[in-house]
């Protein structure tokens, strides 16, 4: 997986040397939208969703593109609003994905520049672990697996942080219900959705959804 951070002197060697728009097409993958009205869509605000980190990817390898697949699918529920402007990269902001320490707001700045995009939106999965309980004479057993996501919205403009949400679904098995999905299943398709856990995933990021876009339109 690649880092914005580690990018960003040959993004800014590109800025000097090629337009924005061509720069775009060529570094970074777009959100492609049925575009009926050009002027009116371009006019919307910009958001760049850079790939989700993974505290621990032993836990999620049942799952299928996890770190793409956030990205992916909080885009595609935000395109799907026809309020913004919506870019993905396949990168990380950053390879060291530290709670206590922002990236630089220069860096944002430059990402902003280069990207055309006033907010960026960047996430981490810190849990997908299972518990699991058995009891008094450990006949039975339950498991409960736990989803747990740190989403940051950035105004990248102004090199600042926006908000950070902190949001959490678990599931817990029995006869009929299975805590794991498979990698046959494409993450948020409808086999993985038809699953408990990938219901569980695409609830989690449809409140998401809700929260960055009510955030984002409230920004002047």
């Amino acid at each position: 997986m690649r880092s914005l951070f580690r990018q960003l002197t040959l993004l800014s060697v590109c800025l000097f040397t090629t337009s924005l728009l061509s720069a775009f097409t060529c570094q970074a993958q777009t959100y492609n939208p049925v575009i009926q009205n050009q002027a009116t869509t371009w006019a919307k605000p910009a958001v760049l969703l850079t790939a989700f980190a993974l505290n621990k990817p032993a836990q999620v390898l049942d799952l299928d593109d996890v770190s793409q697949g956030f990205a992916r699918e909080l885009a595609r529920r935000l395109e799907n609003s026809q309020q913004f402007m919506v870019r993905v990269s396949p990168d990380l902001l950053s390879l060291d994905w530290q709670q206590t320490v922002p990236p630089p707001a220069k860096l944002l700045q430059q990402l902003s520049a280069y990207y055309g995009s006033r907010f960026i939106i960047a996430g981490e999965v810190r849990n997908a672990g299972s518990k699991i309980e058995t009891n008094l004479f450990g006949l039975t057993k339950k498991e409960t697996r736990a989803i747990e996501v740190e989403i940051r919205l950035y105004d990248a403009s102004q090199g600042r942080l926006i908000s950070r949400y902190d949001l959490a679904r678990s599931v817990t098995s029995d006869i009929q219900v299975d805590v794991a999905v498979g990698r046959s299943h494409v993450f948020g398709g409808a086999a993985f959705v038809s699953t408990p856990y990938g219901k569980a995933i695409a609830d989690l990021i449809d409140e998401a959804a809700q929260l960055v876009t009510a955030n984002m339109l409230e920004q002047k």
